[in-house]
């Protein structure tokens, strides 16, 4: 490898960490959305939705934030973390939260709560790392004390109607941060929060634990849709929110709003931004327009500031990529999915593998090559997922691959959340078919015997494999020809409605587990290969940054019998040593 190669590469590592209890179980078609659209009249919660949903409609149009969190709400990525700057994480799965001090440490304590939608329940820490806060579907705020788990205090929206006032995203801010003088001298805290239906609140916290909600404003008038994304720059001077971009490239927007923040009421103030036409005008042509893949409307599904707050990076729902400045957002680069390298790669052990391909599709039903997440590494790298499965670190100049020759590929959709500086934390959740449920209950297993109960369930899992796998050979051709035979002979004898068998229900068990990459050193990552016993891996990067390969071959000459092959293997591939150094081969 040359200098400058060497020098485009990033060396990273990688670790995964597997809990016992990070198992769940659910129906295979249990999507919210598509279950409403079949029982639009049942009365139930859905419908509800559907209602509230319709209700919502702006300006002619028919599409709404939650509306596309509930349709793009997959089985695999339901969960989410919530990660410190002190290395300790909670997580938020159905109806619980758990709270974890390390990654290599057991969970602390668990707790139940109302959540029945995951996706649009969220989970944060304050300021000070002491609370986890959860909130849900009806906009309630609750505080829990992550030394024991126990609910500290809460605030409770007056109505409860249900998804209008859901939360989706809140930021901490200290009173001497903003520097306000408008406010009580015992609120120590000001809460900014922003839903999905489109509205900004402002929250006073105060010494004696009390929440109060001071200011309420629409945004509906900027973002008449919702809002889908947000974040606000560590030097707390703008909040960037994502919404709906136009579904007409001769309009031009690009579905991102940047807002002044204020030392008092409003709080917030919108600047107005002249997208730069010119800029686009060679790329934004049918054509391209063609390429984003655009159904009924685009939409800005992530936004990441960069370390520096100079860049923001924003991905789309057709896959689209763009990097603009702050704070003009300016657009910088842009990459339809089509455009972007390798985006249409996938894993060759899946690929090759009928069974696994087989799996592969019954499970997700098709390749998603869009990115579904996206961090900054530092200011000039990204992390990316794609729904895939591929992690990438490339150029934000030319998203060129810098993990070297080597992908690595997680389970579909895993999700991106930073752990600290050039580090990461990635929830990858694998999944398998079963006709069985293992009726796998967390609440009524201790920690000790979750691990018996959860092999249990992967041994189950082993046994109805293959077997759940070829229980879809009922679709073929030879089962639908005997299904058509049988519907006539009815039809001949006069016998009406016959109904062919009912399809068995699938279960999709889920194993989550999360995977930490850093940037390392060739030291370091040299070490880690040796330890594992990787010696291929150790042998290439000694020979790359010239490294000790003696150490490589000592190590296998250690750990085997002496035999000819050995010999042969490692004694004759080694260094002659000086007569004054320690021949290690005899030692």
């Amino acid at each position: 490898m040359s200098e400058s190669s060497k020098d485009s590469v990033i060396l990273y590592d990688i670790n995964t960490y597997s809990f016992p209890n990070w198992i769940s179980e659910i129906d295979k078609d249990d999507n919210i959305y598509v279950k409403y659209q079949k029982s639009q009249n049942s009365g139930n919660v859905l419908s509800r939705f559907g209602s509230w949903m319709k209700g919502k409609f702006r300006f002619g149009s028919n599409e709404n934030a939650l509306k596309f969190i509930f349709t793009s709400s997959k089985p695999w990525n339901g969960w989410k973390l919530a990660v410190s700057d002190s290395e300790s994480f909670g997580l938020l799965r159905e109806n619980m939260i758990e709270f974890y001090e390390s990654l290599e440490s057991k969970f602390t304590w668990r707790t139940e709560v109302d959540c029945k939608y995951v996706r649009i329940c969220n989970l944060f820490f304050n300021k000070q790392i002491d609370h986890l806060v959860f909130t849900n579907e009806l906009g309630n705020i609750y505080f829990y004390d992550i030394k024991d788990g126990k609910e500290a205090f809460r605030y409770i929206e007056q109505d409860e109607s249900e998804f209008d006032d859901a939360i989706c995203k809140l930021f901490f801010i200290d009173v001497q941060e903003i520097k306000s003088q408008n406010i009580k001298e015992d609120v120590i805290q000001l809460i900014m929060v922003l839903t999905y239906s489109g509205y900004f609140k402002v929250f006073t916290l105060s010494h004696n634990r009390s929440i109060d909600l001071i200011y309420t404003q629409s945004l509906l008038n900027i973002v008449p849709n919702g809002i889908y994304c947000a974040e606000i720059d560590s030097k707390l001077e703008y909040l960037i929110i994502g919404s709906f971009a136009s579904s007409s490239y001769k309009q031009n927007t690009n579905g991102l709003h940047i807002f002044r923040i204020l030392n008092t009421e409003p709080w917030i103030k919108h600047v107005k931004i002249i997208n730069d036409v010119n800029l686009n005008s060679n790329k934004l042509n049918d054509k391209n327009f063609a390429k984003a893949n655009f159904t009924k409307i685009e939409y800005v599904t992530k936004i990441e500031i960069s370390p520096d707050n100079t860049s923001l990076a924003a991905i789309y729902v057709s896959g689209k990529i763009d990097i603009y400045t702050l704070p003009t957002l300016k657009l910088l680069k842009e990459w339809f999915m089509t455009e972007q390298p390798n985006y249409n790669e996938m894993n060759s052990a899946i690929v090759e593998s009928p069974y696994e391909w087989k799996k592969f599709k019954q499970i997700y039903h098709e390749s998603d090559f869009r990115v579904v997440d996206i961090g900054w590494w530092n200011t000039k790298v990204l992390i990316l997922t794609r729904g895939t499965g591929l992690l990438s670190l490339v150029s934000s100049d030319n998203l060129a691959n810098l993990m070297g020759r080597n992908q690595q590929w997680l389970s579909p959709f895993p999700s991106i959340y930073r752990y600290s500086e050039n580090e990461f934390i990635l929830l990858d959740c694998q999944c398998a078919l079963s006709s069985h449920s293992s009726n796998y209950d967390l609440m009524d297993n201790d920690d000790e015997n979750s691990e018996l109960n959860l092999s249990e369930s992967n041994e189950l899992s082993n046994q109805t494999d293959e077997d759940d796998y070829d229980d879809d050979d009922e679709d073929s051709w030879v089962t639908y020809l005997t299904q058509g035979i049988k519907s006539q002979a009815y039809n001949l004898i006069g016998i009406q409605g016959f109904k062919g068998p009912d399809k068995k229900t699938k279960f999709l068990r889920r194993k989550f587990s999360i995977m930490h990459i850093k940037s390392t050193t060739p030291e370091e990552l040299f070490e880690r290969k040796l330890k594992s016993e990787e010696y291929g891996e150790a042998l290439k990067l000694a020979e790359t940054y010239n490294l000790d390969t003696d150490l490589v071959y000592k190590q296998q000459w250690n750990s085997k019998p002496i035999s000819k092959s050995t010999i042969n293997d490692y004694l004759l591939s080694a260094r002659v040593p000086d007569r004054t150094e320690t021949v290690w081969m005899v030692t």
